[in-house]
């Protein structure tokens, strides 16, 4: 083989015949083309293989085999008229492979930036990178200011941690979008460079919050936050986000945590409070490099407002542990050679980081307000304890409602169950996409119409050409276009104008009567929008809800809400096994019932024996392979 352009020699022959070839890498057509680069167009070729030096020179009548996703058709279309007859023919010898042999007549086709590896056997892959050299994924890391080439630590594998929600109580749009940003970069990686993608999901379930929240409403703090998380968990499964890899509670490693802390007081970065308080301090004036991840001076930041400063050698000094109060349940507490307490909200994460991912790995993701201090102090505890964390730091902007952040407390949230009651939850979905994930979106009267507009284009076109060319079977390749919008940086508006544009064209060629043009074409709208988890086809979309189902959900509303009042009827009366009888009525029915502080809640149920795949939440199991770069 000989890299060109990246100073290859040339190895003796002999070099294998087409008849020789075979496996995943093997031969599906041969043709005389002017250029590879223009195979790669016509024919969605996704990786160069190997380059077959034939006469001595690479440029004319050099050989070169590569894989694509329908390379008879491909071959075909970019021959001289030949390629038929020889796809037919090495079809029948070797049977439907995954590969083209693409012979160039062009001195000049421009192959700079291809890449040579060894000879194999008839049935090894051969080394080559997963793509062309000279484009690739480069996302904006917060750490550095700057947009960085993306390169996983370790080959064919990326390990991502992402702060998951506090869970002081039920969330609203404004908390999902970090979870629906990063589930577009999981899918990316995962489907547009084949890489595998481990994703841990935090659960903070202790925390100052909880507590407060709580004892407000008269609840166990561990049965307040247990509640939440379900409804969190609801939430993101009805926007189509998929399950994380790991999605650990802070509850659950407190050894890890425990042991951490121990490091940083062994290398002289915390202390113990001095107060007797059972507090354990981060000294920020240990760690030189503190506020090097915000590009803060230490003397700029404000005092840490996580714990009672008396404690502290710096009022910056934030806390790792917190000793037990009187006023605090007893349930909220844990032993440790310090005292009696419960962790700091930054060591949490640190902690459960390095236990799913290691000491380093690749992305930390989380919302732009938790840049300060959350993730200023995780990177500092963890790297001081030795750690080198996070290659990437990458955050997610808001959502807005006249230009102030969605919170509950400003009084402009909007719960994901209340607003997926009047909105399709693909829809909401598509809003929470159409933005860059680093841009804000800002709410406003019509939003999740407008987005329940292009939804339906999208759905429009499908519909129209699955009827006459059914799409279930049918593999889309992704536009050259819409793979450089989502490798700069993620930009998902440049994207979805590749799927509009795309849509457009497909309805184009369907008037026109060019049904499998047409078809082609959706598929490709469809590979487009699975990665965009906003796929209409998707069968998690299947049980949505939707505008149009409202006489019918309203209907049924009206009689489970009968039900559930004759519950309540009889569990004022004590009658329990009545009350009883009729959740297993309703349960039977697919309802499921939760009770809440505010009254029981209805939804409907996912059927136990359907298990969740990626195929049903928004990765296709066969997704296309990379196409080329060049």
């Amino acid at each position: 083989m000989l890299g060109v352009g990246a100073g290859g020699h040339h190895p003796a022959g002999p070099w294998p015949r087409p008849a020789e070839l075979a496996g995943p890498d093997g031969i599906v057509g041969v043709a005389e083309v002017t250029c590879v680069a223009e195979v790669a167009r016509v024919a969605g070729v996704v990786e160069i293989v190997e380059i077959v030096e034939i006469a001595g020179v690479v440029g004319p009548d050099a050989m070169v085999i590569a894989r694509g996703e329908h390379a008879d058709r491909a071959v075909s279309s970019a021959s001289t008229g030949t390629a038929t007859a020889a796809t037919r023919a090495v079809r029948e010898a070797r049977g439907i492979l995954d590969g083209a042999v693409i012979m160039t007549s062009e001195p000049h086709c421009p192959l700079v930036g291809l890449h040579g590896g060894t000879r194999t056997g008839a049935r090894d892959r051969p080394a080559y990178p997963p793509k062309l050299a000279g484009v690739s994924l480069h996302l904006f890391d917060t750490a550095a200011r700057e947009m960085r080439e993306f390169r996983p630590l370790q080959d064919g594998k990326v390990g991502m941690y992402i702060c998951g929600l506090t869970t002081q109580g039920a969330p609203h749009i404004g908390h999902v979008r970090f979870a629906v940003a990063f589930d577009v970069l999981r899918r990316w990686l995962t489907v547009g460079h084949e890489l595998e993608v481990t994703l841990v999901r935090n659960v903070t379930d202790i925390d100052d919050k909880i507590l407060a929240k709580a004892t407000e409403a008269q609840q166990e703090w561990w049965a307040w936050s247990y509640r939440n998380e379900r409804l969190t968990s609801e939430a993101l499964d009805l926007l189509g986000v998929l399950p994380a890899t790991y999605e650990p509670r802070a509850t659950g490693h407190i050894v890890e945590m425990v042991e951490l802390m121990d490091t940083l007081v062994e290398k002289g970065h915390a202390y113990a409070a001095a107060d007797g308080s059972g507090d354990v301090y981060f000294d920020v004036k240990s760690w030189p490099e503190y506020g090097s991840l915000t590009g803060q001076a230490l003397e700029d930041m404000a005092p840490a407002e996580d714990a009672d400063p008396r404690g502290k050698r710096d009022p910056r000094d934030f806390a790792l542990w917190k000793g037990h109060k009187v006023d605090e349940p007893a349930s909220a507490q844990w032993p440790t050679h310090f005292g009696h307490g419960r962790p700091g909200w930054h060591l949490e994460c640190s902690a459960m980081a390095r236990r799913y991912l290691g000491d380093a790995f690749d992305i930390h993701g989380g919302g732009i307000d938790l840049r300060f201090p959350h993730h200023e102090n995780e990177q500092a505890q963890s790297r001081a304890a030795g750690l080198p964390f996070a290659n990437f730091w990458l955050h997610n902007a808001w959502v807005t409602v006249r230009n102030q952040k969605m919170g509950k407390s400003l009084g402009n949230a909007l719960e994901i169950q209340a607003v997926t009651r009047v909105a399709r939850p693909l829809a909401v979905r598509y809003y929470l996409t159409a933005a860059h994930y680093r841009s804000m979106i800002e709410y406003h009267e019509g939003s999740l119409a407008e987005a329940g507009a292009a939804v339906d284009r999208i759905e429009g076109l499908l519909d129209r050409v699955d009827q006459v060319r059914p799409l279930a079977d049918r593999r889309g390749t992704l536009p050259q276009a819409f793979r450089d919008a989502m490798d700069d940086d993620l930009n998902v508006s440049g994207a979805l104008a590749v799927v509009h544009d795309t849509v457009r064209a497909a309805n184009t060629a369907l008037d026109d009567g060019d049904l499998d043009g047409a078809a082609d074409l959706a598929a490709a709208v469809v590979a487009m929008t699975h990665i965009l988890g906003v796929n209409p086809m998707d069968p998690h979309w299947a049980g949505a809800s939707t505008p149009g189902q409202g006489d019918a959900t309203a209907a049924l509303d009206s009689l489970v809400q009968a039900q559930l009042a004759a519950r309540q009827s009889a569990r004022s009366a004590r009658d329990f096994a009545a009350a009883d009888a009729i959740r297993d009525q309703l349960t039977a029915a697919g309802i499921a019932i939760e009770d809440t502080p505010s009254g029981p809640r209805w939804s409907l149920s996912r059927p136990a024996d359907a298990p969740v795949t990626s195929a049903s939440r928004g990765i296709p199991t066969d997704a296309p392979a990379p196409q080329p770069k060049d």
